[in-house]
């Protein structure tokens, strides 16, 4: 299209240029053709003078004057105002100019000279613009057939880039709908896709669960059963995390933060949360990490970790046991002072990837339709996340595969190294509970889920605690009105309640006149999960958040630090 449109433009502007060259030479022509009559005309007019002043001897020329426009001519007599000459039967024309008998002729003047006789001559002068006014008017008819083309020519302009631009806007509203029409196909496969994924692991569940309760005179089998339930458990909660997670990226809800750390125990730590689920399905796991060099760095250790924990998640997904994975760490060269350049890699031998599915394979709710694939269950937002938080800390990530050939991750992240006297984090935060340190401490617990309540109160009670609990956030703020000081360690809080919400209790509580009381240690323990969240609240008055499901260990530990 655009190729069609600049032909007809260069046709247009040819054949402008030649009807432009046609009109120029026309009027040339025009032009001279005037000119010489024009010249016939006063010649004509002073050979009638020169013939009358012959035989008028003492006629005195600088008494005659000559009137000449519009193509007549005519002489008078200055004095008596008589004509000695006329071209034609007309009047007098507006136009009056002098005869000259002397050799100069005032500029702007067209003349003829001849000879009366032996001591006169004749200088017969008209102005240009009188003897060439046709020749004005021919000139006037090109400039106007000019600005007819040039304004023809602009227009025409005009239409095409309109045409083109009508075109490209269409272009790019059919590409807009195709994408919208694509991000639709996608949501309802990620739908469908997640009804399957999300029922399986909660299939899992209900069904050991009955197992689990048709047993319960047997203790191996339950406990055997419930192992089963929590892996399904926790299965269904990384489905919804993921789903979290890329909610959390798009909007900005998450941040990089960067501390000392040592990399072999970053890799270390990355080595333990793999290698179970690796081994477990008869997978051989090798790593290398001799390739580092400079060991200490700045780097967010809990990200990273994520990054490792998908793609190591995708290898196992893809790998039948016998297979093997293969997990390697290299320092390059980094033309950058102060930091260094490590790359990552992940290999392993699986199923691989086909070409036709490269493209797509950090496209979120995407999953290749090939076979073993479909076997595998998932979001299909494990890359997403990946390559989204590695653009977060300015690296990049590759692939490499063929298909039945296994695939190979390639990760590069620059870190910024740290100094021999800087504080290296540790390998291993595990916090080890110790329940002694809460036995007999009291704890208002606020939930208005039955279940939940009941679920919750038994583990802390399991902790030591003694646990008064409450459905709503009504009762919670009554019950801190009657409570004396001391009475309550801290207070675990929901957040959607039906008739007072956690984030108002908060604030009447925040308000009670016992400063003991209103400075209780309040916990937001919610399924809110959001960035805004957590700052709600903190705005109202709350010292943590915990998100649900439960985990015991980082509630505990919150605990210890309050109270």
């Amino acid at each position: 299209m655009p190729r069609k449109r600049t032909t007809l433009i260069v046709i247009t502007v040819i054949i402008l240029l030649f009807v432009t060259i046609c009109t120029w030479y026309s009027y040339h022509n025009i032009k001279e053709a005037v000119r010489i009559e024009s010249y016939q005309t006063m010649n004509s007019i002073a050979e009638a003078l020169v013939e009358r002043a012959k035989n008028t001897e003492d006629s005195d020329l600088g008494a005659i004057n000559l009137y000449y426009g519009n193509g007549e001519a005519f002489i008078i007599d200055r004095s008596s105002h008589e004509v000695l000459y006329n071209s034609s039967d007309v009047k007098i024309g507006p136009e009056l100019k002098n005869l000259f008998d002397k050799n100069t002729v005032p500029d702007g003047m067209s003349a003829i000279r001849m000879t009366i006789d032996s001591e006169r001559e004749l200088i017969l002068a008209a102005p240009e613009r009188t003897v060439y006014n046709a020749v004005y008017r021919a000139r006037q008819a090109f400039v106007l057939l000019i600005a007819v083309e040039l304004f023809a020519f602009a227009a025409y302009i005009y239409l095409v880039f309109a045409s083109a631009k009508r075109s490209v806007e269409k272009t790019l509203l059919e590409e807009r709908l195709k994408k919208v029409q694509k991000a639709d196909e996608a949501k309802s496969l990620f739908i469908s896709s997640m009804s399957h994924d999300l029922r399986i692991p909660m299939s899992s569940s209900i069904g050991f669960t009955d197992l689990a309760y048709d047993n319960a005179e047997n203790p191996e089998k339950t406990r055997e059963y419930l192992k089963k339930v929590r892996s399904s458990n926790e299965h269904l909660l990384t489905l919804v995390n993921d789903i979290i997670d890329v909610n959390r990226i798009e909007n900005g809800n998450i941040s990089i933060k960067e501390e000392a750390y040592n990399l072999y125990s970053v890799a270390a730590g990355i080595d333990e949360m793999v290698r179970p689920e690796i081994e477990a399905k008869k997978i051989t796991f090798a790593t290398d990490f001799s390739g580092i060099i400079d060991e200490n760095v700045y780097c967010d250790k809990l990200h990273i970790k994520q990054v490792f924990f998908n793609i190591f998640s995708n290898a196992v997904k893809f790998t039948d046991p016998g297979g093997n994975i293969k997990f390697e760490i290299i320092q390059l060269k980094c033309d950058q002072p102060g930091y260094g350049l490590y790359e990552f890699r992940v290999r392993d031998s699986g199923i691989g990837i086909g070409a036709d599915f490269m493209p797509y394979v950090f496209d979120p709710f995407t999953r290749e339709n090939s076979v073993g694939v479909n076997k595998t269950t998932g979001a299909g937002l494990g890359l997403t996340i990946t390559k989204q938080i590695i653009d977060m800390m300015d690296g990049s990530i590759a692939v490499k595969s063929e298909p039945f050939s296994g695939a190979e991750f390639i990760v590069r992240l620059r870190f910024k190294l740290a100094s021999t006297g800087a504080t290296i984090g540790s390998r291993n935060n595990d916090y080890e509970v110790f329940t002694d340190k809460f036995q007999g401490r009291k704890l208002l617990l606020v939930e208005d889920n039955g279940l939940n309540r009941e679920m919750e109160k038994d583990l802390l009670e399991e902790c030591g605690f003694i646990v008064n609990d409450v459905d709503d956030g009504t009762v919670a703020v009554a019950v801190m009105e009657q409570a004396k000081a001391g009475e309550y360690a801290a207070i675990i809080m929901d957040v959607q309640m039906p008739n007072m919400d956690g984030y108002e209790a908060t604030r009447l509580i925040r308000k009670m006149a016992d400063p003991a009381i209103a400075r209780i240690p309040i916990v937001a323990m919610t399924a809110n999960a959001f960035n805004e969240d957590r700052l709600k609240s903190r705005e109202a008055g709350m010292n943590a958040h915990i998100t649900k499901p439960i985990d015991m260990d980082k509630l505990l530990k919150v605990l210890d630090k309050l109270i």
